[in-house]
């Protein structure tokens, strides 16, 4: 059994859809000036279910701005922090690996998932893999007639998803969550 996948499920992620990206000067690819973009929650992956589902802005470093533009479509790794006046704020979690300092994103172009350096160098890439992983050898399993320690939906994250087949791999990894904790009570 990997349980490495598990951390994946402890980790925020959403598909959002940018409705308006201010245009800004860059003054230096330093800046670490944050600049608030409007957007459309399509789907979303939260730790709890007491979390709000949804977000209607997020913050974007202004050196990163250039990398977006109003309608474009992406699958984010997000941070939530609370705001002074008691509301949440989100950002673009940053992929600082092999030198990079890149926002985790990846667009979906022509209506399917591209997967980015920023999201394959990022520490999550291997519990996504991970994940994928475990799902292969529950399928091959339940082929089999071997007993598995826990049940997964076979809905992999792969590249050339939808933004649809994306949410429908977020409410997989709830249920596999769920299941998880269900299954770590047992022994």
């Amino acid at each position: 059994m990997n349980k490495n996948w598990y951390s994946l499920a402890l980790e925020r992620f959403a598909v959002i859809r940018m409705v308006s990206v201010p245009e800004v000067e860059i003054e230096n690819r330093c800046s670490t000036d944050m600049i608030t973009c409007r957007v459309e929650t399509l789907s979303w992956y939260v730790l709890t279910e007491d979390e709000p589902g949804t977000m209607s802005e997020i913050t974007v470093k202004r050196k990163d701005i250039p990398l977006f533009s109003e309608g474009d479509v992406l699958f984010i790794k997000h941070l939530r922090w609370s705001r002074m006046n008691g509301e949440n704020g989100y950002c673009i979690e940053d992929c600082i690996a092999d030198g990079m300092d890149e926002p985790m994103f990846a667009p979906f172009v022509d209506n399917r998932l591209v997967l980015t350096d920023s999201l394959k160098k990022s520490e999550y890439w291997n519990y996504f893999l991970a994940y994928n992983a475990q799902i292969e050898q529950y399928k091959t399993a339940t082929r089999e007639g071997t007993p598995f320690y826990m049940e997964f939906d076979p809905v992999c994250f792969e590249e050339g998803m939808t933004p649809e087949e994306t949410a429908q791999f977020f409410m997989a990894l709830k249920k596999a969550k769920k299941r998880y904790e269900e299954f770590l009570k047992t022994i």
